[in-house]
């Protein structure tokens, strides 16, 4: 065996601490997670071949990974279904090694997708407390989802296998390993479906890290970053996604902002992620003035079991104008730590008032329109209450800014935001002048910039990297290939010279 640094260890088990922290709980009827009882079936090729990562450039080299299988083993998980798994990993790998032998002299496999399975349907299932279906998806350079079958949507026997799987053990769970949003549809196709988990791709310490989420050792406490849609056509880019037609209609309407702006309701919010802890949010103190938002937002863990971490995330929603304006804009976040039940924490925010900006294209500059903003909190940008509202009495230009790049022809198509604003009684509120902000600042073009640059402590570790050395070399200012095709300048001079 490889000796292992001790700083190696560390960062593994930082490296652990941080997947868990990512893993999202999107359903958990009944309670059903955390497990009580550790003997499971498990299914799925993403059990043994678990996806850590991206393919092509996405790709990096690590030590090992630790699959779902191993994880759940090292937790001392009983898998009933192990001989199953290895019956049909034999068949995976078959097939992996005819995949990659076809590739093994095309000069664009960097390009190319990555190898892609599908599951048999299940003949017959093993007797366990708990049926765990594992999806897997391979993301990647020049691999996105693809609206089919086996792609963003689930394999025919997939949807089969957990429909079934649903219903034959008490308890269900679908891991999903993938690298982004897919169809979920399959929800509302198993109705005695317990627990939907979403694991993403975490990194060599994916297996373990997902052991100790089910089995209760961690509380899950990691949030949506995108929206997951009831349907694939819900989402604005979908009529142009891809390199035939690459129009980008739906302007900054993107994400939360688009859904929640055109009243689509989605399956799962941004921001969204559910926990074994149940907690209180409380605003204890806002004060707004033109320079920044100050506020703190008290968490209780109200639980008498678990200890968990929530995220509270301040919204703002800004006034309509002849400027497209989503409903409402992330303006700041932050992370609990782990709270024990009943402990609370007191998180404070500050968020500067040029953060709540517009861009002016026809003024080429960053402004503040007039008129009322509320300030909102919560725990997901579906669930949050306005705990305060100011209002500005005129337009200010925060900064003038060269108007660099510009498109030759808008294709942007959404342009209102269909939500009207309701007064709010009951808050806190202030009243900006457009006279108390500082005056206008000019930026302009910055030809030339420093750059701070981190370099690896010079150890020796395995893997194909090399160690990063600072080297000084002649300043070659001017000069062009031809210099160094002539030999008037080396290579290294030249490339640090741009």
């Amino acid at each position: 065996m490889e000796n292992i640094s001790q700083r190696e260890l560390e960062n593994q088990e930082l490296a652990k601490d941080a997947a868990q922290e990512a893993i999202v709980l999107l359903q958990n009827k009944n309670q059903t997670l955390p497990l009580k009882n550790k003997t499971v079936a498990l299914y799925g090729h993403g059990a043994f071949a678990t996806v850590k990562g991206g393919t092509g450039s996405g790709d990096v080299n690590q030590r090992s990974v630790v699959s779902i299988l191993q994880g759940l083993e090292n937790a001392g998980f009983t898998v009933t279904t192990k001989s199953w798994l290895m019956r049909l990993q034999r068949f995976y790998q078959q097939q992996k090694h005819e995949h990659d032998e076809k590739l093994k002299d095309d000069p664009m496999a960097i390009l190319a997708p990555g190898f892609t399975f599908k599951d048999p349907e299940i003949a017959e299932f093993e007797d366990a407390a708990t049926g765990i279906y594992v999806v897997s998806r391979v993301s990647g350079e020049n691999y996105d989802r693809r609206n089919r079958k086996g792609d963003f949507k689930l394999t025919d026997n997939e949807l089969s296998n957990i429909i079934q799987m649903s219903q034959f053990y008490s308890n269900s769970i679908v891991l999903l390993n993938v690298g982004g949003v897919m169809d979920t549809s399959f929800i509302d196709q198993c109705p005695m479906l317990d627990s939907v988990v979403l694991v993403s791709q975490l990194g060599m310490t994916t297996g373990d890290a997902v052991a100790e989420i089910l089995d209760g050792t961690k509380t899950p406490s990691g949030k949506l970053t995108d929206t997951w849609a009831y349907n694939y056509e819900d989402y604005p880019s979908s009529e142009n996604f891809g390199m035939s037609n690459p129009e980008y209609v739906e302007g900054i309407y993107v994400g939360y902002r688009y859904f929640d702006s055109f009243q689509i309701k989605p399956r799962f919010e941004f921001g969204f992620g559910q926990s074994y802890a149940k907690f209180f949010l409380k605003t204890q103190k806002v004060n707004v003035n033109e320079e920044r938002i100050r506020l703190q937002v008290a968490v209780e863990n109200s639980s008498e079991k678990f200890s968990g971490q929530e995220t509270v995330q301040v919204y703002v929603s800004k006034p309509q104008s002849d400027i497209p304006t989503p409903y409402q804009d992330l303006v700041a976040y932050q992370k609990t730590t782990s709270l024990r039940p009943n402990a609370r924490q007191t998180l404070e925010f500050t968020v500067p008032m040029s953060d709540l900006s517009i861009f002016d294209s026809e003024l080429g500059a960053y402004v503040l329109m007039p008129g009322t903003y509320y300030l909102r909190v919560g725990n997901s940008s579906k669930n949050t209450q306005v705990v305060a509202t100011f209002k500005l009495d005129e337009k200010v230009i925060l900064e003038k800014v060269d108007n660099l790049l510009v498109p030759r022809i808008d294709p942007t198509t959404l342009t209102t935001n269909k939500v009207s604003l309701k007064n709010v009684s009951g808050v806190p509120f202030f009243l900006l002048k457009a006279t108390n902000f500082p005056e206008t600042k000019f930026a302009h073009y910055q030809e030339k910039n420093d750059v701070t640059t981190f370099v690896e402590k010079r150890e020796d570790l395995p893997g194909k990297g090399l160690n990063q050395i600072i080297e000084h070399v002649r300043n070659a200012a001017g000069k062009t290939l031809d210099d160094v095709s002539n030999g008037d300048v080396e290579l290294a001079e030249f490339v640090a010279s741009l």
